[in-house]
């Protein structure tokens, strides 16, 4: 299992929303450290990846040991910029 890092950024963002969002990503986010499933895609414009939850994104970046979160984002045309 990989270790879950939130920066700043992100922690803040996840803490803004509801219980329930918040639940979900964090379940998502388990399941991808521990078996390496979800919908996880490489992002084009930017360094990372990103990992779609529902109406979610999580963008962040892995090595061997650690995942990075760097923003959680409610999808919209603003997601990826």
């Amino acid at each position: 299992m990989k270790t879950i890092v939130f920066q700043p950024k992100a922690a803040k963002q996840l803490d803004k929303l509801p219980a329930a969002a918040r639940e979900q990503i964090s379940d998502g986010l388990d399941k991808y450290a521990i078996d390496g499933t979800g919908d996880v895609k490489k992002l084009r414009n930017r360094p990372g990846f990103r990992l779609r939850l529902g109406h979610f994104r999580v963008i962040f970046e892995e090595d061997l040991i650690t995942i990075v979160a760097i923003e959680v984002l409610k999808r919209d045309t603003q997601t990826y910029k």
